[in-house]
C-alpha cells in the first residue's frame, strides 16, 4: 500500500471486505456469506464491502444487546431493496 493511501494512526477502515467482515465474526468467508447473506452490502466496482457499524449492530442483535433503532433502519433498508427489485 502506498503511504498516501494509508489511514492515519488510530483510524480503522469503516468498510470491510468479505474476508475482513468474516474475521470480525470469527468465521470463514464461506460460512459468513452463507449465514449473513441478508446483511446490506456496498458495492464499489466489483468489490462487495460491509459497513462496520452494520456488522457491530448485527452482532449486538445476535447477542441481545441491539436496540430498536437499528432494527427500524435495517427494516427500512430491506423494504427499499425489495421495492427496487419489484420495479426491475
Amino acid at each position: 500500500m502506498k503511504k498516501a493511501d494509508a489511514l492515519p494512526d488510530g483510524l480503522s477502515p469503516r468498510l470491510l471486505s468479505t474476508a475482513q467482515a468474516a474475521a470480525f465474526f470469527g468465521l470463514s468467508a464461506g460460512l459468513f456469506r452463507r449465514e449473513f447473506r441478508a446483511l446490506p452490502t456496498i458495492k464499489v466496482g466489483a468489490r462487495v464491502l460491509y459497513d462496520l457499524r452494520v456488522l457491530e449492530n448485527h452482532a449486538d442483535r445476535l447477542s441481545g444487546l441491539r436496540g430498536r433503532g437499528m432494527n427500524q433502519l435495517h427494516d427500512a433498508w430491506r423494504q427499499r431493496r425489495q421495492e427496487g427489485k419489484e420495479h426491475r
